[in-house]
């Protein structure tokens, strides 16, 4: 072969056998550090994405595909357009043209589904950058998730709203049961000379029943905005499973069929916040059978072994279950239905439910739930069942007794010292009323001196511009220590009213009272002297 048909040895050149090298070594070190960058942003737990200058995706990180709910090569290449609907498309697209219009850096807070159908409040933090001869090239952004931070200002809001609003029901409950307190104590004084049978009685029983379901009524907020312990007496669970269930079906297109036994079911409850719970279970289930339906409300006492219901301790239990035939509670929700703020109806708080909770957990019962999308749901109570023997009818008569000495009333509203004080006469004592605590120190000091001094106090809780009930047995212990004092207030869920007797009193009345209240609650404060 002549020498000139001889192709040239490239290999032999050394120099560009270096040069390819060195392309390779480039490329290599090109890619190991893009590997070490997509490692970098793929550490980075929030989704991270760039885009160029024509809003096609350059990447983004591991976040950012879970984010949309696609693989990255299925991002990259593309606009916005082509992975997200029109509408959202359209808000995004204009916002980053806005960005690249006026380069350097957009913050702005959305609310964005996720791929898996939940919904965030997000912050979209971009930023333009630059080529290397200083080109607008593209941008970068970030999403940071605040919607745990969101909810907690949401809740930190709605506390101090619920917090404003129990400080109101607190006024008004007072003044309420004030106002109360004088029509039912004037009524129970009626009751009195009513025969039984008697047309007259009935309707005084009636009022009586009307004045206490208005009771109930202005502490709905307060139990739960500023909880108390209940203030509990032995009674059977039927009449307020019929009466609330009814009370709460009133007007609607659903019934409630009872099953409820033929004896009672004893239980050491707070009437007025069990009542709350009952009214609430039935309320939604009306709500989840827009269509009408029956609601079931059954109950049964069964014994429950020791960690067989946790967390109720082994003993005895009365079950109510409120079952309906609505649309049913989702499994992803199950599990919150009694989270404080919870809800998925529209015009919801998420705090009935809560508020249930809490009653039933102050109770040393439990409230529990079960349910199937498209049947309804099962809500059930377990109460621990209290002794039978201590059980008074509701509708007996209570027999009044009558006593002797002098009684002092503190309050500051005359219509309730003036029906307490008929009260008081009425059940043979001797009564004085005085509208402050140091008055009621004052006129106690001078009884002293005199050989009648007073046999017990009846102090209101809060006096407003004065000595309240709390100052006032203070020093009035330190002026006798042998003195008897009872706690009287509106605020029936006051700490205090639950827990007196570490307070210094030896006795509560819970307003509006009746002349029943009053007999028992006075013998047995005077009674708890001389004995």
């Amino acid at each position: 072969m002549h020498a000139s048909n001889i192709p040239p040895d490239n290999d032999s050149k050394p120099h560009k056998r270096a040069a390819r090298t060195e392309r390779a070594e480039a490329d290599r070190a090109l890619n190991n550090t893009i590997r070490f960058q997509q490692m970098l942003i793929d550490a980075i737990p929030s989704p991270v994405f760039y885009k160029d200058a024509d809003c096609v995706y350059l990447g983004g990180n591991k976040a950012f595909s879970r984010f949309l709910g696609l693989p990255l090569d299925q991002i990259i290449g593309k606009t916005v357009y082509e992975i997200a609907p029109k509408d959202l498309a359209e808000k995004y697209d204009k916002a980053d043209r806005a960005l690249l219009n006026n380069p350097g850096v957009q913050t702005y807070e959305a609310s964005v589904v996720y791929a898996d159908g939940t919904r965030h409040a997000v912050v979209f933090n971009k930023a333009t950058f630059t080529d290397a001869d200083g080109k607008l090239a593209g941008m970068i952004g970030v999403i940071l998730d605040i919607t745990k931070r969101k909810q907690a200002e949401e809740a930190l809001a709605n506390m101090q709203k619920l917090e404003s609003l129990g400080t109101l029901a607190g006024g008004i409950a007072h003044d309420f049961n004030n106002i109360l307190t004088a029509i039912m104590g004037n009524l129970s004084l009626l009751q009195c000379s009513m025969k039984d049978g008697s047309e007259a009685l009935e309707m005084i029983q009636e009022a009586q029943t009307a004045c206490a379901t208005a009771k109930g009524l202005s502490h709905q907020l307060l139990t739960f905005s500023k909880g108390g312990a209940p203030i509990v007496k032995v009674m059977d669970l039927r009449p307020i499973l019929t009466q609330m269930a009814g009370l709460s079906t009133r007007g609607s297109n659903v019934r409630c069929v009872f099953d409820l036994g033929e004896i009672p079911l004893p239980v050491k409850i707070d009437k007025d916040q069990v009542s709350q719970v009952v009214q609430n279970l039935v309320l939604n289930a009306v709500q989840a059978m827009p269509q009408g339906g029956s609601i079931s409300v059954r109950s049964s006492i069964l014994s429950l072994g020791k960690e067989e219901f946790p967390p109720l301790k082994a003993g005895r239990y009365v079950r109510v279950r409120v079952e309906d035939q609505g649309i049913g509670i989702h499994p992803s929700h199950l599990s919150r239905v009694f989270e404080p703020y919870f809800t998925t109806k529209a015009a919801g708080r998420g705090l009935g439910l809560a508020m249930c909770y809490s009653i039933m957990t102050k109770h040393g019962g439990i409230i529990s739930v079960e349910s199937k999308l498209g049947t309804g749901s099962v809500f059930s109570l377990h109460f621990p069942e209290a002794d039978a023997a201590e059980l008074v009818p509701e509708d007996a008569r209570p027999a009044l007794t009558t006593g002797s000495g002098r009684v002092l009333i503190m309050d500051d509203e005359a219509p309730v010292a003036a029906v307490l004080k008929r009260m008081l006469e009425h059940l043979g004592y001797l009564a004085d009323s005085v509208k402050d605590g140091k008055a009621a120190l004052n006129a106690y000091k001078k009884a002293l001196k005199t050989d009648k001094p007073y046999a017990a106090v009846i102090m209101d809780l809060t006096i407003p511009g004065g000595m309240g009930g709390m100052e006032a047995v203070k020093k009035l212990h330190a002026l006798d220590p042998e003195a008897v004092a009872i706690v009287s207030s509106g605020y029936a869920n006051d700490p205090v009213m639950s827990e007196y007797a570490s307070h210094g009193f030896v006795g509560m009345l819970s307003k509006p009272y009746l002349l029943e209240d009053v007999s028992e609650t006075v013998r047995r404060a005077i009674g708890a002297k001389t004995n």
